[in-house]
């Protein structure tokens, strides 16, 4: 019985350490700012949102046939999972073009990517590190309920919700953009 008791014991520990490790009990730091502008080229996606990073690929293939890395995605969310049927999910997975890419502007609008701006406006945003995958997963469902709750305390209307991502340092940048 002592034996099924520390086995049940070690599982535990690691569960919430796996969890913490992930980000689970990380502070949330909302900043009231301003983000933008963005120059955005990407595909619409429709259905689960953990099924985004398809369309991420996808993006990405189209880049690279123009030899343009994808260094920072930009996902932009329209629909509360909780209001919106899993399958009738909208969203848009994109790149940010910037730097020499913004050169090749005629060539993207040649592709099937859709070109779009975010214009640099007032915005709460919260900046993490994704340690692992579940990472992805854990901070949408703290972040996005602080947002909320700060734009009902603050009296905010909300706009554009939209996640930026470094792909290779595996920063998130959280944003909701809003009007007085």
């Amino acid at each position: 019985m002592k034996r099924i008791f520390y086995i049940f014991l070690v599982l535990i520990i690691g569960i919430v350490i796996f969890v913490w490790y992930a980000g689970a009990f990380e502070k949330i730091q909302i900043t009231d700012t301003t983000d933008g502008p963005y120059v955005i080229a990407g595909l619409e996606h429709k259905g689960s949102y953990s099924k985004i990073p398809n369309t991420f690929m996808e993006v990405e293939k189209i880049l690279g046939g123009l030899d343009i890395k994808m260094e920072r995605t930009l996902g932009i969310y329209n629909d509360d999972p909780s209001k919106v049927e899993e399958a009738d999910l909208r969203s848009f997975a994109a790149a940010i073009i910037e730097g020499d890419a913004l050169n090749q502007i005629q060539a993207l609008s040649a592709t099937s990517l859709k070109l779009d701006t975010i214009e640099n406006n007032s915005s709460l945003v919260v900046d993490l590190y994704a340690r692992s995958a579940f990472s992805y997963m854990i901070y949408p469902m703290k972040v996005y309920p602080a947002f909320e709750q700060m734009m009902t305390e603050k009296g905010y209307t909300p706009a554009i919700a939209y996640e930026v991502y470094e792909v290779d340092h595996k920063n998130v940048r959280y944003v909701w953009q809003y009007s007085k």
